[in-house]
């Protein structure tokens, strides 16, 4: 996880990851440390992600209440992940997917 101007989080995963709740727990905590009441947008390379715990989803949806999610990937077994997991979150929450990372950024600022 690094902070970007613009108050942009990037998140990258190393290839072949599994994303588990308690990962993205811990995730959480750093990032609660480090944002002195600061909401940036996240940007989330999902490309390292083989799979995606089934309780992430649902936790993940409570974490971006307030934030633009992009999530950038690579191809199309990235985009079937992404699709997989915002179908689960609430129909309210502003996520999408981006094979390019100056769109993910030009639409997570696009609020800012």
């Amino acid at each position: 996880m690094a902070f970007f101007e613009d108050h942009i989080l990037e998140i990258y995963f190393p290839p072949g990851t599994m994303l588990a709740l308690s990962t993205l727990e811990e995730m959480s905590e750093y990032y609660e440390e480090r944002t002195n009441e600061v909401y940036p947008h996240l940007l989330i390379d999902i490309s390292g992600l083989d799979d995606v715990e089934a309780d992430v989803p649902p936790y993940f949806n409570g974490l971006i209440r307030n934030l633009r999610v992009a999530m950038l990937g690579s191809g199309p077994a990235d985009r079937v992940l992404a699709r997989f997991f915002m179908r689960k979150l609430d129909g309210g929450r502003t996520c999408a997917y981006f094979e390019q990372g100056s769109d993910a950024v030009e639409f997570v600022l696009r609020s800012a």
